[in-house]
């Protein structure tokens, strides 16, 4: 099992802001919540949403997730450029058995499995 966060901005001004660092920190205090050790966080500066999860320099490495991974985001729209690529990406995960944890919405794949 490897748990990883993930966080990305879309603009060099929240680069250089403090969005990182907040998501980075939201994603620290969820995995201490869920009683999680955060393998790495990986990070997308400056990718633009529009771009494909699988297609960004850092979202590759979760192309290869395997079962019982599980991935950690402060927000849903960090991760996924539409709610139908996030509606496949989450299904696909689920499926495989990796878990999504974000902030404010708890375990992802749990509802998923409830609802298919």
């Amino acid at each position: 099992m490897a748990v990883y966060g993930y966080i990305r901005v879309s603009t060099e001004e929240q680069v250089n802001g403090t969005s990182l660092d907040e998501h980075r920190r939201q994603i620290t205090g969820l995995a201490m919540t869920a009683g999680l050790e955060l393998d790495d966080i990986i990070a997308d500066p400056g990718i633009s949403g529009s771009v494909s999860l699988f297609e960004r320099p850092g979202g590759r490495r979760l192309a290869t997730l395997m079962a019982d991974d599980i991935v950690i985001a402060a927000k849903l729209d960090r991760l996924f450029r539409s709610a139908l690529d996030a509606l496949r990406t989450v299904e696909v995960w689920e499926r495989i058995g990796v878990r999504l944890i974000l902030n404010g919405h708890g375990e992802v794949t749990e509802r998923v499995a409830l609802v298919g």
